[in-house]
């Protein structure tokens, strides 16, 4: 399956994913999810050939799409933490609980994120989203965790306010 012709070595999907570093079926989501993008070379590439019931590809045209690929950012997860977080009186809201509960600052039954979420009687997905600064702790979440973890909470709503006044700055500027 390593034929050779004037365009250069062709390779199958298996050989691709090897390459990649990623599974067969990776390598299928890739052919599939790609289908609808502009050609060129964040494109995955078009088979050049079969052998039997398989496909081939020109290598060429894969290490150009996996460098592609590795030039353009991701779209899934978080980016990684690029500088260390600030600890102490001045960090973010969230950096206080986590460090306040890594430091076994809770009352007793508190020791973790999960335990606290609990007694602040939030699930998972919501405990999340505030954390993340993506909705606001009501006044009776923040008094919970000021008793539980002797942190100060007025700032806990800060970044979810910071962001809703760039939304609302982005809109008045979209709007003129």
């Amino acid at each position: 399956m390593n034929d050779t012709n004037a365009r250069g070595r062709r390779i199958s999907s298996t050989q691709i994913a090897e390459k990649m570093g990623v599974s067969l079926n990776t390598v299928y989501v890739y052919r599939s999810s790609d289908r609808d993008k502009t050609p060129g070379p964040a494109r995955f590439p078009d088979p050049v050939a079969f052998e039997g019931r398989t496909v081939l590809f020109d290598e060429s045209a894969i290490d150009a799409y996996i460098k592609a690929r590795s030039d353009t950012r991701g779209r899934a997860g978080r980016p990684p933490r690029t500088a260390p977080r600030r600890t102490g009186p001045t960090a973010p809201f969230p950096d206080r609980i986590r460090d306040s509960v890594a430091a076994g600052a809770g009352a007793p039954g508190v020791t973790t994120l999960r335990q606290l979420a609990d007694a602040l009687q939030l699930n998972s997905v919501t405990f999340g989203e505030r954390m993340r600064g993506r909705t606001t702790w009501t006044p009776t979440e923040r008094e919970r965790i000021a008793s539980i973890l002797d942190i100060d909470t007025s700032d806990a709503n800060d970044q979810v306010e910071q962001l809703r006044a760039r939304r609302r700055a982005q809109r008045g500027a979209d709007a003129e």
